[in-house]
């Protein structure tokens, strides 16, 4: 079973609270849980037609958006924040990674 990590996301307008009069008041962040495997795509030694050799492949991440912190937003927040990871994955995935 993959471990479980977070991110934290912030300046996202549409998280963000104003006062009644629509003063700007405090940006709130999202914290996305996501799993993690470093993996690679070689298939290490080989032999082809007598000769010998070694592919050593390339390493990557490999991730799963697998939620975010559900409780720390209203039902009507949490629909719009599945909206915008569904929308958005890839770009997520590589903010990610570029953190990693």
């Amino acid at each position: 079973m993959r471990s479980k990590y977070e991110y934290e996301m912030s300046d996202l307008d549409f998280l963000d609270v104003y006062d009644s009069e629509g003063e700007y008041v405090k940006g709130r962040p999202l914290t996305i849980f996501y799993t993690k495997e470093r993996c690679n795509d070689g298939i290490g030694h080989y032999e082809y037609w007598g000769s010998e050799g070694y592919d050593q492949g390339n390493n990557y991440w490999e991730l799963e958006i697998v939620g975010w912190d559900k409780d720390a937003f209203n039902d009507g927040e949490n629909k719009v924040i599945e909206e915008y990871i569904k929308c958005n994955e890839s770009l997520i995935m590589e903010e990610i990674i570029e953190s990693l």
